[in-house]
């Protein structure tokens, strides 16, 4: 991939990490690091961390448990950033397991990648090589 490829694709992608905890700002931090690339973290309650952060934009999720509004909010999250390419990080064990069984559902707007294949597959790794 060439230079121009990968500032072009800087601006593109845009990782959609579950949860705002201390390993999800970690994670946001390390791919805008390594990359340039801003993250948006996904959370139930923002933090001091999410209003100072250069790395990430924060987005605030319901309090809901429900697995039906988690999904119908990520896919509201899909649309209100449809220009980009939408990576899906599923970092937070609770958030992760409320969109067991409604992957085929979001895979129509997210790639979807668990942290530890973040950078060895799809458009991140790509950009790291």
């Amino acid at each position: 991939m060439t230079e121009d490829t990968k500032e072009c694709m800087k601006s593109a992608v845009l990782p959609v990490i579950l949860g705002n905890g201390k390993e999800e700002r970690r994670l946001a931090a390390r791919l805008f690091k390594s990359l340039g690339i801003v993250s948006a973290l996904c959370g139930k309650r923002s933090s001091f961390f999410d209003l100072l952060s250069i790395s990430s934009i924060f987005l605030k999720l319901s309090k809901s448990s429900h697995r039906e509004m988690l999904v119908h909010e990520l896919l509201e999250i899909s649309k209100k950033f449809s220009e980009h390419l939408l990576i899906l990080v599923t970092s937070d064990k609770e958030l992760s397991s409320l969109i067991l069984g409604r992957e085929n559902e979001l895979e129509s707007s997210f790639i979807i990648l668990s942290p530890d294949r973040l950078f060895v597959c799809g458009p991140i790794a790509d950009m790291s090589v």
